[in-house]
């Protein structure tokens, strides 16, 4: 009898590096690092849980900003993202006859086309630039550039279609539509290789921001040894509130990034098979469906999670479209995905 396997890891197939960020005067024009700088702020208290008399008070803290250099209008992003086919197979598993189960449920996924169809959905993710987060929500336009081999794709301020974001046959898309079906078949073609490493696709996105734009690089966690270093460097407050992506460059510099997390996170946001779903509010594939934003979990039942379909696969169960799909955008996600009963 089949057993649900308590060790089930998948590699990811999409692998993002980090996003350098540059400063241009502007769209072409010569690029300047970004670098991450102390900023000391004066702020208020804002905590329900603040004692009555120092709800008045002032708040020294520092915060870590990045803004483009003097003189320069335009933020570039410029990275690289590894796309494999690690989902052939588990990584891991300590059921032997999942392997086979798994393969069948794959074979499948390919004969329907639905590895095309994850295929597309990444395409028009990557294009829109989304990737950038804040930085592309308040840009004047946006341009993303991806390159792979000899071939090279362009778009310009490409916007969800409305209704069905993923319908590549949206009139939105009509200008885009050629690039946007080329880029899904590069990216398929990586996905589903058995004779290749990988394929990098190199990515570049130029975002109009305006003269003496804030930027924002991916946030990260303060450490103590920070906070404790920021006590020092600003005598009398209350240390570093907020830390952004940064990588030290030879000579010293603090450079700006987007982190490959992130990336990564938001080229997933393509799931609109959960339970009440539409194409037009897609979610990031995760194993519950978890926003963690709203602090829902959408796949919260025994067929929706992740967790869930692995059991009906065990079980012999037909998947149905979209619960395939979905399992194997979990699979290109990868993780660790065991449960014991």
């Amino acid at each position: 009898m089949a057993k649900n396997p308590s060790v089930l890891a998948f590699t990811r197939s999409i692998n993002p590096g980090h996003f350098l960020m540059y400063s241009a005067p502007e769209v072409g024009g010569a690029l300047t690092p970004i670098v991450v700088r102390d900023e000391p702020l004066r702020g208020l208290n804002a905590t329900s849980k603040t004692k009555e008399e120092e709800k008045a008070l002032t708040v020294m803290q520092v915060v870590e900003s990045a803004n483009l250099s003097a003189g320069d209008t335009v933020l570039v992003l410029m990275g690289k993202i590894l796309i494999r086919n690690a989902c052939a197979a588990p990584h891991a598993c300590n059921e032997s006859e999942f392997y086979a189960q798994h393969a069948t449920i794959m074979a499948a996924a390919t004969a329907a086309g639905d590895f095309t169809e994850l295929a597309k959905r990444y395409a028009i993710t990557l294009a829109m630039g989304g990737w950038a987060w804040r930085n592309a929500g308040e840009a004047e336009a946006v341009k993303v550039s991806v390159t792979t081999g000899t071939k090279s794709f362009k778009f310009i301020d490409l916007l969800p279609a409305e209704g069905d974001m993923f319908n590549v046959d949206a009139p939105e898309y009509a200008v885009h539509k050629l690039a946007l079906v080329a880029l899904a078949t590069e990216l398929e073609g990586a996905l589903t290789s058995t004779t290749s490493r990988g394929v990098n696709f190199h990515v570049r996105a130029d975002i109009v921001m305006g003269l003496g734009a804030r930027v924002y690089p991916s946030q990260e966690w303060a450490s103590s040894q920070m906070d404790k270093a920021s006590k020092e460097n600003w005598k009398g407050g209350n240390g570093v509130t907020r830390t952004l992506a940064k990588i030290k460059t030879p000579a010293g510099l603090l450079h700006a990034i987007i982190n490959d997390r992130k990336v990564g996170n938001a080229l997933r946001v393509i799931d609109t098979w959960y339970p009440g779903g539409t194409a037009g509010t897609p979610i990031a594939v995760e194993p519950y469906g978890a926003n963690a934003h709203k602090g829902i979990a959408y796949r919260y039942t025994a067929t929706d999670s992740v967790f869930g379909i692995v059991k009906l696969i065990v079980a012999g169960t037909a998947l149905t479209p979209a619960q395939r799909q979905f399992y194997t955008a979990v699979c290109i996600r990868g993780g660790v995905f065991g449960g014991g009963e």
